[in-house]
């Protein structure tokens, strides 16, 4: 497979993880953490991150385009993401963890998830990509250096630690 060549790695690997972090609520529900508390739970809060995770999905994903960005669209993008992060607040909930344990399996998800869509952003332009490029170079690479700093002292320091119910 080839790769495109990317001048600066910063723009597609912060791109990596705001797609990691849109997609790894789905992990949760691949473990069935949803499926720990009562029915009506699942009905009423998986729907809602379903819509605004695919939104965000299909306006990150969508390739490149000209057009200046238009209030709606960026409205629909905040209240995604709202329904993103209560969806992630409310599962993260399904076992006896403490605040910390969940921060931690929250950040192995999302570094997990964020690896996987690296190459997927290496390979397709992405309108995603192209927002971020319009960051200076200094500011994505500090954003992501703190973001892969704290994720992963924070994985290591959950995964290296007993848990605190056994």
């Amino acid at each position: 497979m080839i790769f495109p060549k990317k001048d600066n790695f910063s723009v597609p690997a912060l791109a990596a993880c705001m797609l990691g972090l849109v997609t790894s609520p789905f992990i949760y529900i691949a473990i069935g953490a949803p499926f720990h508390f009562p029915p009506a739970f699942s009905f009423l809060i998986i729907p809602p991150f379903l819509v605004g995770s695919g939104f965000l999905l299909w306006r990150f994903l969508s390739k490149p385009t000209d057009h200046a960005m238009k209030k709606i669209p960026m409205l629909l993008e905040g209240i995604s993401w709202m329904a993103i992060a209560i969806f992630i607040i409310l599962v993260s909930r399904f076992n006896l963890q403490t605040k910390f344990e969940r921060l931690g399996l929250f950040c192995t998800f999302f570094l997990s998830a964020s690896l996987c869509c690296l190459p997927l952003v290496l390979i397709r332009k992405t309108a995603l990509e192209q927002r971020l490029a319009r960051l200076p170079g200094r500011v994505a690479i500090s954003a992501l250096l703190i973001i892969l700093g704290l994720s992963g002292l924070s994985m290591i320091s959950y995964l290296l630690s007993s848990p605190a119910f056994i």
